[in-house]
């Protein structure tokens, strides 16, 4: 262990703490962080930088406590990105475990929102987390997030910020930072690792070398809980290559699973569906979002496409228009289905395996099947609206609408059209995250998301880099008005 000193100013212009060693060393509490400091000339808080800031401002509101004030970030009517952060280096490098943790609520928000920690050793990035797979979206109520890293050996540097992305508001307070050191695992964290590291083994479609096993033991240093094990799985998904998985922990899973029975039990389910954000003359437009498996209801989605398709059953249409712009993925088979009326039937993609195998998607009058699997029933009314649909579009033309946002399953959707006759993609190149995913869970409950197979378009061409429009464009609007 390096001992060493960290000095680190945490939100705002607060006075630096200079903490002295132990087995926490570094914290910052909820009393410090009072968002009563002003904004600088570029407006944002005093003592913080920005990587980017498109469309957001700035602002502080009430915060999570009473009397307590947070930092708002208003999005609305155009809001793409912001990426806000504080970098602070150590006196000598030090070897130690981080966690990052803090409270966010949204409003109405498109896109997503996290927290996120970078931790470099002399000028290299050894360590990154931005909550991945458990982001928040949409309208939720002030949630505590948190963010663990393994054990990093010759830290020097650490970032941490807050990132959103989309129209919509998000609130930022009581963030806080622990430092811990130690060298000794506990046994419920080591039979915890040993079980997790070989249940990822046996399902992911990348081997795991000595190495990377050999780091991913050794980074378990310090852990008490078995929470504390959580960054170190998140380190072996990357070192494994896997650039699509994810890891979500126990209390966000058991927070979905509410978020979902309490939609259920209202019902008013909280996701986003099908829409017409866009009324165009002689042409029909239909927006594809994400579908959360976990929060998502398959047969209100599928009802939203349908009210879309019977408004636009008009022959005097020349087309329509497939906006997959911002969708980052979720299951792939709601979303087939809601495009299902604009797709040759028979086969329309694939899965393919590291040792060959092939699944092939099928679209029917009734069903989207993986090989002879029934992944997703259409519905009576829209398997009644599929031929209609047809009949009306047989030599019209489909544009799908692709961005940098573009991921996951989003791709897998745009693929089953490549290859279609009458088709064309306008936008900017998808994401590459293109491959399906198989959810694990780990003993504590917790869920880790693993690439199983590759995506490929109906001629078997996979994508691996994403998927390259026939028409590209950066701008949102530009990408539209040239679709219409």
């Amino acid at each position: 262990m390096r001992h060493a000193q960290l000095t680190l100013t945490l939100l705002l212009a607060l006075p630096l703490a200079s903490l002295s060693h132990s087995a926490q060393v570094m914290e910052a509490t909820s009393d410090q962080v009072d968002f009563e400091s002003g904004l600088s000339e570029q407006n944002i808080p005093l003592g913080w930088q920005s990587h980017i800031k498109d469309g957001f401002q700035l602002s502080y509101d009430a915060g999570f406590e009473l009397d307590s004030r947070s930092l708002k970030m208003d999005g609305q009517g155009g809001g793409k990105a912001i990426m806000i952060y504080q970098k602070h280096t150590t006196e000598q490098p030090i070897d130690a475990r981080f966690v990052l943790t803090g409270r966010l609520k949204t409003s109405h928000l498109r896109g997503e929102t996290a927290l996120y920690l970078r931790v470099f050793s002399e000028g290299q990035l050894i360590h990154q987390d931005d909550m991945r797979a458990y982001a928040l979206s949409g309208s939720q109520n002030w949630t505590e997030v948190s963010i663990r890293s393994p054990r990093l050996t010759a830290v020097t540097a650490i970032e941490l910020g807050v990132l959103a992305m989309g129209e919509g508001v998000v609130w930022l307070d009581d963030l806080s930072m622990q430092q811990q050191a130690g060298e000794q695992v506990s046994p419920a964290v080591q039979q915890y690792a040993e079980t997790s590291f070989e249940l990822i083994r046996a399902d992911s479609m990348y081997p795991i070398n000595e190495s990377v096993k050999n780091s991913y033991f050794d980074s378990l240093k310090g852990a008490q809980e078995v929470a504390d094990a959580h960054g170190s799985v998140v380190q072996l998904l990357k070192e494994m290559g896997d650039d699509h998985a994810s890891f979500m922990p126990a209390t966000v899973v058991n927070e979905k699973a509410h978020t979902k029975m309490k939609s259920k039990q209202t019902g008013q389910p909280q996701d986003d569906v099908p829409s017409a954000e866009h009324q165009l003359t002689g042409l029909g437009y239909i927006k594809i979002p994400g579908f959360n498996k976990t929060t998502g209801d398959a047969t209100a989605y599928l009802q939203a496409a349908q009210e879309l398709y019977k408004q636009h059953l008009d022959p005097s249409h020349c087309g329509w228009i497939v906006d997959l712009r911002g969708n980052s993925g979720g299951s792939m088979w709601p979303m087939l289905a809601a495009v299902a009326p604009l797709l040759d039937q028979g086969v329309v993609g694939y899965m393919l395996d590291s040792k060959g195998a092939e699944w092939p998607w099928r679209i029917n009058d009734q069903h989207v099947m993986l090989g002879d699997q029934i992944k997703q029933a259409l519905g009576h009314d829209l398997a009644g609206l599929n031929q209609k649909v047809k009949a009306t579009n047989q030599r019209q033309q489909v544009v799908v609408l692709l961005d940098r946002n573009t991921a996951s399953s989003a791709e897998a959707v745009a693929m089953a059209f490549n290859g279609q006759d009458h088709v064309l993609f306008s936008g900017a190149k998808s994401a590459g995250l293109t491959t399906g995913i198989s959810q694990v869970q780990l003993p504590d409950g917790s869920l880790v998301r693993l690439s199983i197979a590759e995506f490929a378009d109906r001629n078997k061409q996979t994508h691996p880099t994403g998927l390259e429009p026939d028409l590209a464009l950066d701008d949102d609007q530009d990408a539209l008005d040239k679709a219409v």
